[in-house]
């Protein structure tokens, strides 16, 4: 059984939004993958999602951080575990951070976690031990570098909102699927079903790196507005490297 993926589709500014695929290591850290991916989908309780939520926290060369879904400020953010809105760590130590593109859960000390997440920009040996590693950008890497060249203020905060405008969870399916249109087949292209809550399905086709043509389908929610649950006023970081002490933890 392949790795479970999500995707956020985030837009720079007022126009446009590009693509992210995340896979998510639910064979390593499990719990914390189900979080992430329930607020992707919006498949939770408290119909919580990150839909809308902004990257509040852009460093260069080191992580953008996002996630904030009740405050969108990095001093807020909620899980769907329980009414506190925070969860345990989860195999701190499972793997070293020390490449671009790895997802990570941000944190203000131990057994903190929520929705706030950070994906690197590059090693950060300095976080080993200190944040869960959960998934990994595989497709789309150029959209977080573009999302690192944004201008921020003093605070790291991107001038022009960086926004999470779609987000959903992949699918990979064998043979046909009930209840979803046949998609038109296509050489080099997979083939994603939008599915909304009312059941209407379409097909788009989502560009494929092989010549074999998987089914795929793409759940995108549209929910209500996550409720504006504060957890702490105290913001969620992942601290940043010693040659950037300006972005520490304030």
């Amino acid at each position: 059984m392949p790795l479970p993926r999500v995707f956020l589709d985030v837009r720079i500014g007022t126009t446009g939004g590009d693509r992210i695929i995340i896979q998510l290591f639910t064979d390593r850290v499990p719990k914390t993958c189900e979080n992430f991916r329930s607020l992707c989908t919006s498949e939770n309780p408290s119909q919580l999602t990150y839909r809308n939520s902004i990257f509040h926290r852009v460093i260069e060369t080191f992580m953008v951080q996002g996630g904030d879904i009740t405050k969108g400020d990095g001093t807020g953010g909620a899980s769907i575990y329980n009414d506190a809105g925070v969860f345990e760590d989860e195999d701190l130590g499972w793997r070293e951070i020390d490449e671009e593109g790895l997802v990570c859960m941000a944190n203000r000390g131990k057994d903190t976690n929520n929705s706030q997440f950070f994906i690197t920009l590059g090693p950060a040996g300095h976080l080993n031990g200190k944040h869960v590693v959960f998934g990994k950008v595989v497709k789309g890497m150029e959209v977080v570098r573009e999302m690192e060249e944004v201008e921020v203020d003093e605070d790291d905060r991107p001038i022009e909102e960086v926004k999470i405008i779609h987000c959903g969870e992949l699918e990979f399916k064998g043979g046909n699927i009930k209840k979803v249109e046949e998609p038109t087949r296509a050489r080099h292209h997979a083939h994603a079903h939008v599915i909304g809550h009312t059941g209407v399905a379409v097909t788009p086709a989502l560009a494929h790196d092989t010549d074999t043509v998987p089914t795929i389908v793409l759940r995108v929610t549209v929910p209500p507005p996550a409720p504006a649950i504060i957890i702490d006023d105290a913001p969620h970081h992942a601290p940043a490297p010693d040659a950037k002490e300006q972005a520490q933890r304030k």
